[in-house]
């Protein structure tokens, strides 16, 4: 019979594998949606000519999400979970404006 520890090894390599899939999958089908983008052709003849903007807003939106995804444990671990607190204080302003 196997340990509780094997078992949790082996249950946690197949979550990994199973995370590894998954993120590979969401690249291989990102990939096919951004080249459907960037060859698109409209009937009147049409191209999309400016995929550096499209780049240009995803690393945008990359950089934002990873810097708000950097700051959570921050203000989390220092008791200033500010998305709790906002949503705390406009509930009592309204309840006040009742």
């Amino acid at each position: 019979m196997p340990s509780p520890s094997t078992s949790r090894s082996s249950t946690s390599t197949v979550k990994l594998l199973i995370a590894v899939i998954g993120i590979w999958f969401s690249f291989i089908y990102y990939g096919s949606l951004q080249e459907d983008i960037t060859s698109y052709t409209s009937s009147s003849g049409a191209k999309f000519t400016t995929p550096w903007f499209l780049q240009l807003i995803e690393a945008s939106a990359c950089v934002l999400v990873g810097a708000v995804g950097a700051a959570l444990p921050y203000f989390q671990k220092n008791g200033k979970n500010l998305i709790v607190r906002g949503n705390i204080g406009v509930t009592r302003k309204r309840r006040q404006l009742e």
